[in-house]
């Protein structure tokens, strides 16, 4: 069995290999964002404030703030993946917030009607979560599928 450090390491590599495979970019985003209404209803998202007296959080996951990237500079094609930290705050106020990686791909088309984007979607999480399996057989991991974002 591998060690955490090495597994995270041999998982990182692989997908990134095979997401450069699958033509994705790799995007990296602006660390802190605006407080935003988007997370309101969590209790998880890390806010601080910064010099000016200014809310910003840090990032709670990977999609809102490429989201924001997309709609600020009007990007109508990309296809992007991201492997990050993310931050959840604990309900114990006082303690470090809990630091977790997170891998996501997203793929951004403004034409209607692209079945093929949904199906190239879902054979890159399928082939991901075969992978993963493979290297963590006896580990419980958590997929959710990657999201197609049209018309934007």
């Amino acid at each position: 069995m591998l060690a955490l450090g090495t597994l995270f390491r041999e998982l990182s590599k692989s997908f990134k290999m095979f997401l450069k495979n699958m033509e994705q970019l790799k995007l990296i985003l602006q660390l802190l964002m605006p407080k935003s209404m988007v997370y309101d209803g969590s209790d998880t998202c890390v806010n601080l404030m910064c010099h000016s007296g200014s809310i910003v959080s840090i990032p709670h996951d990977l999609r809102i703030p490429f989201a924001r990237y997309v709609g600020r500079y009007g990007i109508a094609h990309i296809k992007r993946y991201s492997i990050d930290k993310v931050f959840r705050e604990r309900k114990v106020h006082g303690l470090h917030p809990r630091e977790l990686i997170e891998c996501a791909f997203d793929i951004v088309d403004s034409s209607q009607g692209k079945l093929y984007l949904q199906f190239d979607v879902k054979k890159m999480s399928d082939k991901i979560k075969i992978r993963c399996f493979d290297m963590i057989p006896h580990r419980k991991s958590h997929f959710r599928r990657g999201s197609v974002v049209c018309n934007v």
